[in-house]
């Protein structure tokens, strides 16, 4: 069995349940409500009355075997008694860190985990449990348990047997995550099997481990001329917001190249320039011409690039041109959802940065403003390309903040590339902090996950203004879209959307379980955010389709496609946060439609996906219905991936409403999730209602 597989059966079991108090104060009892067994309760606090318990100790039920361990070390301590205090101390902290009889250690946790007690040794002790530090351990533990980040880690097994890290953050890892989780749950010959698709198909792209590729026939190269507008193509699509290659020198070399031939492939000593060439030509195919086939146009170019690929000496050779080829290659096998494989280069790239310096700032006369330039957009662009790739891989970024001294793009420097970068870079960095807050190694979900998401929203509320103000989408007038504008408005909003997916997994795990789903006022507002930003999302692409925007090959926008329509899918399920209208979810199809049409096999993978999940929650509402005997939890209809081929669905146009970015509204959310100083933070008042 999977990892995921009995986390997920001892959470859909009743282990994550709350539990009772075994003493609650007289108030408590006296209402029927919760209390959470402190002196005085939170309950009381609230409500500013007296906290009175009847008994003076809790009862716990402990085994006979752990309680006859605890005598026997007393025993042994007064029989030491005469032992020095420094070799007692010793002694006793070796006792600490033992684990008594019937305990065993997980692997992954540092905590002792206790086994269950057998039957015939459970008893009644008024003996109060304490921690290593003598203080009595809280009655109410911390129950809300984060499937996103809960050990042990989450695997899965591919087809050939590879185990496959499901990360916190990665959109795939997350789909899994919920589907398993409900498959778990209708334990039934209903529940349809579902593909694992873990990544593009290895066939998409030939690998030169696979077999030697060998030098490329002349026919395959563009003409000058050709070349010169795959370089324009790749600089429209990506010049804007990524530095990939340095235009002046890369066209100076094409022209060079061109004027000796090509009749041959260059020398060992000219290679690297000639894989960017060759990468640059390969993306420019991909991105005016799309597949061919299964295979993106130019695949066969990207080949020939990675077997001549220098190794770690020629890299260094010309570093900067070396970490520009790498993060092309990258963002390539990203396309291509080859996610391991595009993590491992912009890793490469990473570390030739680092090594390089290029993370620090330039000094000296030898530098002209061009080689800065060059330097720090080329620097930016590792650092976004990471931070993106590792909240795609649900993986923690390898660089710190704290070692950059490399100055943040100038917003008011009057240049569309840098102002876009000056947007990007501390939205990259919003997206790491989600990532390092929200999706810690907590096993459970705290009150602090207020605060670290209000930390978010208020961060998202600093970049609205410029945001707007410079890349604002307003879509109540017949003007163009602007490409770069929509890239940033996307990545603005799937921060709060992957803020909330935690969320989303609790509650329908709540749902599956039988427990209540009714939230508190602060939670529902901030659904309601993500639900509002996933909408904002599938409209904004919607609007770039119409315009004939629509990347077939990058892998942002489909990124955003899938991972919007997930969630209000999701959502649709959850009485907690109704979904009243499913039209955006009926677009999200069109839009994974078209993009299959022009022969994207990752989108159809994601189709797929997003198809047996709106299976699986069908099956779901008609099994809770049931149990229910009422209606309350039946999932609104979605159409069908197949109906949406050609037509989007009615009023899907009418964005007027979803123009504006308010930072005053992100911090009016912020405020409501600002923790009230009477909750428990171990509790679950912060969540539940």
């Amino acid at each position: 069995m999977d990892a995921l597989d009995a986390r997920d059966d001892e959470a859909l079991t009743g282990g994550s349940r709350p539990k009772r108090t075994d003493n609650a104060c007289r108030g408590c009892r006296e209402r029927k409500v919760k209390c959470n067994g402190a002196q005085p309760c939170s309950t009381c606090i609230r409500r500013h009355q007296e906290c009175v318990f009847e008994l003076e100790e809790r009862k716990v039920f402990v085994s006979r075997r752990y309680l006859a361990e605890l005598k026997r070390k007393s025993t042994s301590s007064q029989d030491n008694s005469e032992i020095p205090s420094k070799r007692r101390r010793a002694s006793l902290d070796d006792a600490e860190q033992e684990p008594p009889s019937g305990v065993t250690r997980d692997a992954t946790s540092p905590e002792p985990v206790p086994s269950a007690p057998l039957a015939d040794e459970t008893i009644i002790s008024n003996t109060k449990p304490t921690g290593g530090d003598g203080h009595e351990i809280s009655n109410t533990s911390p129950n809300i348990r984060n499937l996103l980040a809960s050990r042990p880690s989450a695997f899965v097994t591919d087809g050939r047997g590879r185990r496959r890290f499901l990360g916190p953050t990665s959109t795939w890892g997350y789909t899994h995550q919920v589907i398993n989780l409900i498959k778990k749950h209708l334990r039934s010959h209903e529940s349809p099997k579902v593909p694992l698709n873990p990544e593009g198909p290895e066939d998409i792209l030939q690998w030169p481990s696979t077999g030697a590729i060998g030098p490329l026939s002349l026919s395959m190269l563009p003409s000058l001329d050709f070349a010169l507008h795959l370089t324009s193509t790749v600089k429209f699509h990506l010049g804007q917001l990524y530095h990939i290659f340095h235009e002046k020198s890369f066209v100076a070399g094409l022209h060079k190249f061109y004027d000796h031939g090509p009749y041959t492939e260059p020398l060992p000593g000219d290679r690297l320039w000639y894989v960017q060439y060759l990468l640059l030509m390969a993306f420019g195919h991909a991105l005016l011409s799309g597949y061919v086939g299964r295979k993106p146009a130019g695949s066969e170019l990207v080949s020939r690039a990675i077997e001549l690929m220098p190794d770690a000496f020629g890299l260094n050779q010309d570093p900067v041109l070396a970490t520009e080829v790498l993060c092309c290659l990258a963002l390539y096998l990203q396309s291509i959802d080859h996610r391991n494989s595009a993590f491992i280069y912009i890793g490469q790239a990473v570390n030739m940065a680092l090594s390089q310096g290029l993370h620090r700032e330039l000094f000296g006369d030898e530098f002209t403003e061009e080689d800065k330039d060059r330097h720090y957009g080329l620097w930016w662009t590792i650092y976004i390309l990471d931070r993106r790739f590792s909240t795609m891989m649900g993986a923690p970024s390898s660089i710190r903040d704290e070692d950059i001294t490399v100055p943040l793009p100038d917003y008011e420097k009057n240049c569309h590339f840098m102002k876009a970068m000056s947007l990007q870079v501390p939205l990259a960095r919003l997206h790491a902090q989600v990532l390092s807050s929200i999706y810690s190694s907590d096993t459970y979900l705290r009150a602090s996950y207020l605060e670290n998401t209000r930390q978010v929203l208020k961060g998202m509320a600093d970049l609205t203004s410029n945001l707007k103000q410079t890349f604002g989408m307003q879509f109540d007038n017949d003007g163009p879209i602007s490409r770069a504008s929509a890239t940033l408005n996307l990545y603005y909003h799937q921060c709060i959307v992957l803020s909330t997916r935690p969320l989303l997994l609790c509650s329908l795990r709540r749902l599956l379980t039988g427990g209540s789903l009714e939230i508190t006022e602060p939670i529902k507002a901030l659904l309601r955010a993500a639900q509002d930003s996933a909408a904002r999302s599938l409209r904004i692409l919607t609007a770039l389709h119409s315009q004939r925007l629509l990347e077939n090959f990058l892998p942002f926008d489909l990124e955003s496609t899938f991972s919007s329509a997930f969630v209000l899918s999701l959502m649709a399920a959850l009485p907690a946060c109704p979904l009243e209208d499913t039209a955006d979810v009926d677009a999200s199809f069109f839009l994974l439609n078209q993009m299959v049409a022009k022969g994207n096999i990752i989108a159809e993978f994601r189709r797929q996906d997003l198809e047996h999940l709106i299976n699986l929650l069908h099956l779901v509402g008609a099994e809770i219905s049931q149990r229910n005997s009422l209606g309350t939890n039946a999932i609104p209809p979605v159409s069908g991936g197949a109906e949406y081929d050609q037509t989007l669905p009615s009023h899907i146009d009418d964005v007027g409403a979803f123009n504006d970015l308010s930072p005053e509204q992100m911090l009016s959310l912020a405020g409501l999730l600002e923790l009230d100083p009477t909750f428990d933070h171990v509790d679950e008042q912060w969540l539940w209602a």
